[in-house]
């Protein structure tokens, strides 16, 4: 009787473990014990050293082994193999692959994905060096920031229905091809960063916007061709493509951000659409080549330092419209010859075309209340009229104007004329102003320092 109660123990004990076994409430280990343990609540793992695989098993979330909020990683505890693992197999039922899970596999080549999973979270596979060519679930829905950055992975198939592709996923790989999904409607944050296979790109249909440093520094990088969809090109985006040399922008695009062009040393051609609102800080800053430009009739905002220092740029058309110029928008631009700005124009901000050495003449708005400071300091200037609005001349309006010859002063309205405004402009330089004005505009501008010899003139 004993002996049988003891045999019957023994089977609801067997019961038991194969039950707790196919529940998955521990984990699964074979005869001989190979090393295995937890990487989630329901997901177990085991490694196989005869054939160096990982294996992740059971279902739902993978525990995430790093924390973006405390930029804190963990160790798993599988980390005395992690520098072994050649192949990694995730099992189906499992929906997300953890956060750095495989971080620093450095001998990694080979990743089996079930099709339940619908997340690849963030720097699950970062620093993979040897992993270059990955299927990815037929059913992902997410793939996080940095997933493969670091891989050896040059082309890639995004599924279809992807809803989500973070910030520098294959930042600093070697990707040479990556298709976007219909489903997908922005170009992320350094996507080809750095990229030296990209020759030409047209932005897919569906994108709505390319976001910041996507094309960073794409060196052989020639031609960009914007689509339909696009409204917004983001800060630095193409910056530092030093062979682009050709940008069409579509119809709907309304905004290029600070820095999205900068250092596009051989960027020749730039045709703006119609309905661009705005150009942001910067925007075409440094662009060498660039020898021209006709702007739409509703921007609104050229930015500070939006065409600086382009040293070829020769003419400016902005047809219609009143937008604000923003602080040293063209300075350094040291061959620009030629600037159309409409009279509904109100604002040209400080230093706007310091240091334009070819700029002759330039007929400002009627709109003008104010000449802001350096606006046309270091220029080569030889004749400008003030309009009849204008109260202020601001610091340095003028100075080192080397070839002026004559100001026509319009308005009878000035009220201040800030230090230094006419410094180091020609003594044989004639100033002429209202009749009624001579003597008050005499004793202002010798306030502010011109030279006494320079002629001050009725008209």
């Amino acid at each position: 009787m004993k002996n049988k109660m003891i045999q019957e123990g023994k089977q609801i004990i067997v019961l038991l473990v194969v039950c707790c076994l196919l529940s998955g409430s521990i984990p699964p280990a074979s005869a001989k014990s190979l090393p295995h343990g937890w990487a989630g609540e329901e997901v177990a793992w085991q490694y196989n050293p005869a054939t160096k695989t990982l294996t992740f098993s059971g279902k739902g979330w993978m525990e995430d082994l790093y924390d973006e909020t405390s930029d804190i990683l963990s160790k798993p505890e599988y980390a005395p193999y992690v520098n072994k693992i050649k192949t990694v197999v995730f099992k189906e039922g499992i929906i997300s692959v953890g956060a750095a899970c495989c971080y620093g596999m450095f001998n990694l080549t080979t990743v089996k994905f079930a099709k339940s999973i619908k997340t690849i979270d963030c720097m699950a596979f970062n620093c993979c060096y040897k992993l270059k060519k990955v299927t990815l679930p037929p059913n992902l829905k997410k793939i996080e920031s940095e997933a493969f950055c670091d891989t050896a992975i040059t082309k890639i198939r995004l599924p279809d229905g992807l809803e989500k592709l973070a910030w520098e996923v294959f930042d600093e790989g070697k990707i040479k091809e990556i298709n976007i999904p219909k489903s997908i409607k922005k170009i992320p944050t350094n996507i080809y960063v750095y990229n030296k296979w990209l020759k030409e790109y047209t932005v897919p249909n569906q994108i709505e916007s390319i976001e910041e440093y996507a094309f960073y520094g794409c060196k052989n990088l020639k031609s960009v061709t914007c689509n339909k969809a696009l409204q917004k090109i983001g800060n630095s985006a193409f910056e530092n493509c030093k062979k682009l040399n050709k940008v069409t922008f579509n119809p709907k695009l309304k905004k290029v951000e600070r820095l999205s062009f900068k250092n596009c040393k051989n960027l020749e051609t730039v045709i703006f659409n119609k309905d661009l609102k705005e150009i942001r800080q910067g925007a075409f800053e440094n662009c060498e080549k660039l020898t021209s430009i006709k702007l739409g009739s509703k921007l609104e905002v050229i930015g500070s330092k939006a065409f600086f220092q382009c040293r070829s740029l020769k003419n400016v058309v902005i047809p219609s419209g009143d937008p604000v110029l923003r602080s040293y928008v063209f300075s350094n631009c040291s061959q620009l010859k030629s600037v159309t700005i409409p009279d509904a124009v109100d604002v040209i901000e400080k230093g706007a075309f310091s240091r334009c050495t070819a700029l002759k003449t330039i007929k400002l708005p009627n709109e003008i209340d104010k000449i802001e400071d350096k606006v046309f300091k270091g220029s080569g200037l030889e004749q400008i009229t003030i309009p009849s609005e204008v109260y202020l001349i601001g610091k340095s309006a003028f100075q080192d104007c080397k070839d002026l010859k004559e100001i026509h002063i319009k308005s009878k309205k000035l009220e201040e004329v800030d230090q230094d405004v006419f410094k180091g402009i020609p003594s044989d330089c004639v100033i002429y102003v209202p009749k009624t004005k001579v003597e008050q505009y005499r004793g202002m501008f010798q306030r502010s320092g011109l030279d006494p010899a320079i002629q001050i003139v009725g008209e």
